[in-house]
């Protein structure tokens, strides 16, 4: 792999190193042997397998009463299922695929009780072995979201597959705003979104043959923070994608009043070999409770720039508008589309608090 050779800027005293991972969905591998039992929480995206006919494995994690959560499970062949059972140990529902040629099964819950709960993971028929991946989402309240408003036009990642990406934005009432999402694959692009109070406000898909984008108008009907949650239509295919949020009439401007991570790339964004690179980042609205940054590159080949420290404490009250990469454009560096991405995480719970990304393009 070839390594990014900007220089790392040292800002009062602290050095920001990149960082690997920023896609929403953590990646997990489970435990080996005949009978699973793990321990996973919000964002997890467990690879793992059903090692002999008949196996049964187990997940648990910690809900709390009046989450919405979905959880996919995917397979190479025909049969995934998943019983989600409550803190009672009361199945809450039974979510099976037995159409052949089909892998993928998803669904959505409104969690009752506080407690752990627990996904069985299995086989339709219980007569097949198979690789399967186990993705648990929370969208409400969201979790990993990152912001987006009026007028911008940011960049994402569908990766793995059954990966869900959320993306927060302040609306009012009457405004008039268009969405779009347009992917890099001839297949499948989809949308939903939330209204503040926790409302569906619809579910848009592009199905068609050779279909690579979707697009929607809107009047809001309330005011407060929308939900964006962007996916693949059959939880099966990795893709890029570029998310816009335009305002169509007179629109209030409003702030999140939850922590925003911005990276402007102030020097080029289509770069030629000798131009001059400069990242900036800036942390604003950060909590109380401690916190960490990580900063990290991915390249044109998917892959990640490894990290040298995997992440930086901040104070509360953190406000950074500094440089954290500068350097020339060189030779040896991939051609093709970049990505520099940041996320915010809570040092408590794991939750990442803000994230962003920008793309820039190093050129033949």
């Amino acid at each position: 792999m070839t390594r990014l050779a900007f220089a790392v800027m040292v800002t009062a005293g602290v050095l920001l190193f990149a960082e690997p991972g920023f896609a929403a969905a953590t990646p997990r591998t489970c435990p080996t042997g005949i009978t699973k039992d793990m321990v996973i929480n919000y964002n997890d995206d467990v690879s793992c397998q059903l090692d002999v006919i008949g196996e049964i494995d187990f997940y648990r994690f910690q809900g709390t009463a009046g989450e919405q959560i979905q959880i996919t499970m995917s397979g190479i062949i025909k049969g995934p299922c998943f019983n989600l059972f409550d803190p009672t140990n009361t199945s809450v529902q039974e979510v099976c695929q037995a159409a052949p040629g089909v892998g993928v099964v998803s669904a959505a819950f409104t969690l009752a009780k506080t407690g752990t709960y627990t996904i069985r993971a299995y086989d339709y028929g219980f007569d097949q072995t198979f690789h399967y991946r186990i993705y648990l989402e929370r969208y409400s309240p969201p979790l990993g979201a990152l912001a987006i408003a009026y007028g911008q036009n940011q960049a994402g990642r569908i990766e793995p597959a059954e990966e869900v990406d959320q993306w927060v934005f302040v609306g009012t009432s009457g405004d008039q705003i268009g969405i779009q999402v347009t992917n890099t694959l001839p297949k499948g692009p989809c949308f939903d979104l939330w209204q503040p109070d926790g409302t569906l406000m619809g579910t848009f898909c592009n199905g068609s043959p050779g279909g690579t984008l979707i697009r929607s108008e809107f009047t809001l009907l309330m005011s407060g923070t929308y939900l964006i949650r962007v996916y693949d239509l059959g939880l099966d295919s990795t893709w890029d994608y570029n998310l816009f949020l335009q305002c169509l009439g007179t629109c209030t401007i409003g702030t999140l009043g939850i922590p925003t991570l911005s990276i402007a790339l102030t020097g080029c964004t289509t770069c030629a070999n000798g131009d001059n690179f400069v990242a900036r980042l800036n942390v604003v609205n950060m909590p109380t409770a401690a916190t960490e940054l990580k900063v990290g590159l991915y390249l044109p080949d998917k892959s990640q720039v490894p990290a040298v420290y995997p992440h930086l404490e901040l104070p509360s009250g953190f406000t950074f508008d500094g440089e954290i990469l500068r350097g020339p454009i060189t030779a040896s560096q991939q051609r093709g589309t970049w990505m520099l991405c940041g996320r915010v995480i809570g040092l408590a719970g794991g939750d990442i608090l803000a994230a962003s990304c920008q793309t820039f393009t190093i050129a033949p």
